[in-house]
């Protein structure tokens, strides 16, 4: 019996050791990445890129206007904050401490003091860097700092490490703003994004304590006939995902995802490229962003259906973050979708399936080491 039990210590700790090694090797590859890729973008602006000027259509007893260039969305933002009377439910998750953010926080603060109702939402752990001194708020505006740490004890249920990541602007439920656009001096000319203003009883913001967002995409994917295009700044989707486009691709559907070619989260990228091989021999067509950061979530599927939101196609979008998707069953919102689309094709270059295949050995180590990275984000 001795012997047995020293022969399973044995076996354990060279478990343990194994398992320590694999999972070190991907986190220092993880971080080599990051670092290098951090140090090649030092100094590096963005090119100009295409966009679609704000297309506004009627839906459901009112409009939405649809944005891809943020200084025309922060324009119509900060007007619509001027123009309170009553209340403005403000909710971001990165707000920067440039000129960007510096004039929204003076125009809540301006509403405010007029007498006007101001809560206002943010990330702690998305704004960890910015200057402590910019998130000194006056005690007119009503401010609730979503926390760093959620878990609690439960530290192993990666479900309570989701973050607030919403955007939204609702004032005087009259008029509110959703998407992907979070707050700063580079979102509004550097990055290509999308977002919606909605009126009419499209304001009325639901608070659900489930995630539907997910159900809600394989719902339309599973009953697309003609096409579905997608849009997204991440893309790491659980395996059901994947099956639902590739069963898409093979019943001969127009299925087309557009990524950015290089994001602002390398890891994420090698990642995302892990699905690539599949969803190509399927017939689904990747379309990758050049030169600039793509952070659309977006969708539109057989010219009736869209979404405009801030869930990634990732695990914690999917089943952790606190999110908003606003879904349209709309022909003439998913003309203007499918318009916001090829403007964006206009500047991706298309991965095809031979270039895929002959990538180099660097390439395909790479996506294996960090394939079991994928659950986690």
């Amino acid at each position: 019996m001795p012997r047995d039990r020293s022969s399973s210590g044995r076996l354990l700790s060279t478990l343990r050791r194994t398992l320590l090694a694999v999972f070190g090797s991907q986190l220092l590859l993880a971080i080599g990445l990051t670092l290098v890729d951090s140090y090649r973008r030092r100094g590096k602006k963005p090119k100009p890129f295409p966009t679609t000027g704000p297309s506004e259509v009627e839906v459901g007893g009112g409009t939405v206007t649809t944005y891809t260039f943020g200084q025309d969305l922060y324009d119509d933002m900060l007007a619509a904050i001027d123009g309170a009377q009553r209340q403005i439910l403000f909710e971001t998750y990165i707000w920067k401490a440039d000129e960007v953010g510096e004039r929204f926080k003076r125009a809540l603060t301006e509403a405010a003091d007029r007498g006007v109702d101001v809560y206002v939402i943010y990330d702690a752990f998305a704004n960890a860097v910015v200057d402590p001194r910019f998130k000194h708020f006056a005690p007119s505006l009503k401010v609730l700092r979503y926390p760093i740490y959620t878990a609690g004890l439960r530290f192993y249920d990666l479900r309570r490490y989701g973050r607030d990541h919403r955007k939204i602007l609702v004032v005087d439920d009259e008029v509110g703003f959703v998407g992907g656009y979070n707050i700063g001096t580079p979102f509004a000319t550097e990055w290509r994004d999308t977002h919606c203003r909605i009126t009419g009883p499209g304001v009325w913001v639901p608070r659900l304590w489930m995630f539907p967002i997910r159900s809600m995409y394989l719902e339309a994917i599973n009953r697309a006939t003609g096409k579905i295009w997608l849009t997204h700044a991440y893309f790491i989707p659980d395996q059901d995902f994947v099956d639902a486009l590739v069963t898409a691709g093979l019943r001969g559907v127009d299925v087309r995802l557009l990524l950015p070619a290089k994001s602002n989260h390398i890891v994420a990228d090698w990642l995302s490229r892990g699905y690539f091989g599949q969803l190509l021999e399927a017939g689904v067509r990747i379309f990758r962003f050049r030169d600039a950061m793509v952070h659309a979530k977006t969708a539109t599927i057989d010219g009736q259906w869209s979404t405009i939101g801030t869930a990634n196609i990732d695990r914690l979008s999917m089943t952790g973050n606190y999110e908003i998707n606003v879904e349209f069953i709309d022909d003439d919102m998913a003309t203007a979708m499918e318009k916001v689309f090829q403007t964006d094709l206009s500047n991706c270059v298309e991965l095809t399936q031979g270039e895929w295949e002959s990538r180099d050995i660097y390439r395909r180590f790479t996506e294996a080491v960090l394939a079991p990275l994928r659950p986690l984000l």
